[in-house]
Parts: structure tokens; sequence; C-alpha cells
């Protein structure tokens, strides 16, 4: 009688105690993305009826009971925006490649293009926006001799214009929103007055470049981007609202390159005193060449998308993060196609907010791509400027604008508009 008490004791503790108890084994998978071995949470793990089973918590991490294989035969580990993986057998660790990735982007063409300034016998030298109104740099005749500054509207209707007392070469819009028109030895400052354009009293030429200096402002911040041709090197840095004080807050800099480019410019002075010409020009211009390529990857322009300012950092492949006080608020690595030959700018839409790859590497087809800078990757939609060889590209409200020439017959330089996705209304 006590045996058969004792047993039934026991089948009863074995039958009643919780669901699962002889499976206290579990089995840790971290889920990782395959191109920057970033830790992935939010992944999920369904089973063959794809019913989540688990999801990773914010390191990456998936605990799964040990036999659930045996039990499920397969499972399925997918995340949005990642290539979904089969698990058939324990990985401690599973790799999710991105779409944008592992998918080309789709392109997208055809769309409408509207010449935009009237008078086809002008040249347009450059344009940009003062506000609701378009500035216009303008010539015609020999050498310049009938220039004008003209104001449109944003349909491209002329406001009001005013003559330039030399040939433009561009427009100028300074980090304070100031505008002017620059030509070969001064830039006159842009006064707009009752919808007409005036010219003010004019600087010499040498002082653009320290004007060039301030990228842009915000809240009364100004923000600078100081570069170093010589000793390859770029500095940001800030000078706060009401103060005086200029604030470096990061650089780039490559000084085994600046070494090299020195120890080149001897070699080449040396060809010349040995009246070796064409082999020092030969080495001059690759000289040019490979400075101007390292140049271009550490004195990338300076962005700001509402409080944060955007630093893209080429040596470390990703996009650096700033407060507007100028504080590393952190980073997220850089996802999109970042080659050693640059062949790409980076381009704001000011009205909407938004920031384009503007690719011209195939200058025939040039093309822009949207870019997510949470996520350092393109939105994989890219979308083609319908002329080639176009010059001058800038987006405003989602709208392409940009410099064309008609090479198939006689034509000047004008301005084009595109809408970037859709057609012109």
């Amino acid at each position: 009688m006590r045996c058969s008490l004792i047993l039934f004791l026991f089948l009863a503790v074995f039958f009643l105690r919780p669901s699962g108890y002889a499976q206290q084994e579990k089995l840790v998978i971290h889920v990782v993305e395959q191109e920057y071995a970033g830790a992935l949470p939010g992944a999920h793990v369904m089973d063959n009826t794809g019913k989540t089973v688990a999801t990773s918590d914010s390191s990456g991490y998936i605990i799964l009971p040990v036999d659930i294989f045996a039990v499920k035969g397969y499972l399925l580990v997918t995340k949005d925006g990642f290539k979904t993986d089969t698990l058939r057998s324990l990985q401690s660790v599973v790799f999710l490649s991105r779409l944008t990735v592992s998918l080309p982007p789709t392109t997208i063409s055809g769309a409408t293009v509207s010449r935009l300034f009237q008078i086809q016998s002008e040249y347009v030298v450059d344009y940009g926006f003062a506000e609701d109104y378009i500035l216009a740099a303008i010539y015609s005749g020999n050498n310049g001799g009938k220039a004008k500054l003209f104001l449109l509207d944003i349909w491209g209707k002329e406001i009001a214009r005013c003559n330039l007392p030399d040939e433009p070469e561009s427009l100028y819009k300074s980090c304070v929103g100031n505008y002017y028109v620059v030509c070969k030895n001064q830039f006159f400052p842009i006064i707009i007055k009752n919808d007409r354009p005036e010219l003010g009293v004019p600087y010499d030429i040498k002082f653009l470049r320290g004007l060039q200096q301030c990228e842009l402002m915000v809240k009364g911040n100004q923000y600078y981007r100081i570069g170093d041709k010589t000793n390859f090197r770029t500095v940001y840095g800030m000078i706060a609202a009401g103060d005086s004080v200029f604030r470096p807050f990061a650089s780039f800099e490559e000084p085994e390159v600046a070494r090299a480019s020195f120890i080149e410019m001897i070699e080449i002075l040396s060809l010349y005193e040995h009246y070796q010409f064409r082999e020092a020009a030969r080495r001059a211009k690759l000289r040019r060449m490979w400075d101007n390529g390292t140049l271009s990857h550490i004195n990338m322009p300076l962005f700001a998308k509402g409080d944060t300012l955007l630093v893209f950092d080429y040596s470390n492949k990703e996009i650096d993060f700033y407060s507007l006080s100028g504080d590393a608020t952190g980073n997220t690595p850089i996802r999109f196609e970042w080659k050693q030959s640059q062949q790409f700018r980076i381009i704001k839409d000011e009205l909407q907010n938004r920031i384009y790859i503007h690719r011209f590497g195939n200058q025939g087809s040039q093309t822009l791509e949207e870019m997510d800078v949470n996520t350092g990757s393109t939105k994989g939609v890219r979308y083609i400027i319908d002329r080639p060889f176009v010059s001058n590209v800038y987006i405003r409200n989602g709208l392409i604008y940009f410099l064309w020439q008609d090479q198939s017959k006689p034509s000047t330089q004008q301005l084009w508009v595109q809408k970037i996705n859709g057609v012109l209304n």
C-alpha cells in the first residue's frame, strides 16, 4: 500500500509539473547584419506555419528551445528590409543581408522635362533660388558683352532684370542667405528691392574664398568647412550665435598622402629643370588627379537635417552626427556605393528636407537617389535626369533643375526643370 502511494505521488508530480519542464536547455542565436556585422534587434523567428516563435532583443540575441528543430523541422528568420534566411539546424550566428544591397535599384525615367527660361538667344551661366524667386546670370553677344541678371518666378517668367558690368562666371549664395554674382576680378552683392534686382558695391575676388568657408547657418549658429589643400586636411567648426569664438568639432586629414604629394612635386620640378617637359607635364597631371580624388573624400559638404549636423566620413565609411552645439551624437555606416574614384555629390532639397545622391560618373546618363541618413542607404529608386551632359543640378520642392545645351543643333545653354517622380503640372 505504501509503495503504491509513493508511485502515485511520483506520477502526479511528473504529469502535473509545468509544460516544458524537461526543456530547460536553451539555444542562443545572434542575428547580425551581413554587410557590417552589426546586431539586428527586432528580427523574427517563424516556424513552418508562419507563427512567430521568438524575436531578437536589443542586442540581436534570440533564445530558443533546444529541441525546436526536431519539432519544427526548419525556421525562418525575417526582418523588414532584409532577405529572409532559412535555418534547418543550430547556427550560433545568423547573418541577414539588406535588400537595398542585394537588389538593384529601380530606375525611373521618361519624366516630362520643360525649358524654364524662354529667351533662346540668351546663354544661362548659372542660377539660384532666392525665396520664391529664381536668379539667373545670363549673357548674349560676343565675350559676354551683354551680360544681365534676371529675376524669374518659379515658372521661368521674367519679373525684372538689370545689366551686369562684366561677364558673369557664377552665382554664389552665402551661408546667411545673401546672393552674389561672381565675375573674373570682382563679385557683386545682389539686392532685391521691390521685386527688382540691384547690384551693391563690388568686392575684390580674393575675398570670395574666405566668404565661402561658412557652409551653413542654423538657428543663428554659423558652421564652417575649412580645407587645407597643401596638408590634405579639412576642419569643421562653428561660431555659436552671439559668440565670436571659432570652435572646431571634427577634422579629417591624410598626412601620408600629403607627404607623397610633396615628394612628387619635388620630382616634377626636377624634371622641368632637366628639360623633360613632356614627362613633367604627364606627372603633374597625374598628381593633380590623385590629389583632387583624395581631397574630395575628406572635404565633403556639411549638411543639417532638423537639429542634426551630418558629416560624411569616407575613411571610416560612416555618416557622423553632431548636435547644433557641435557635440558628437553617434554615427551610422555608409551603405550606399562610394568608390575610390568619387563620381557623385550630395545635394539637399531644402524645402522638403530630403537628401539625394547625384551620380555623374556617366555624364550621358546622370541619376539621383534619395538617401535615408538614419540607415546610411538609399531608398532603392534611381531617377534618371532626362537630358545628357547636364550641369548645375539642384533639387527644390521635388523638382530637378539643371542647365543643358542641345548639341544636336545650334542652341544656347538653358535652364530646364524636371519633376523627380511624375509629370510636370
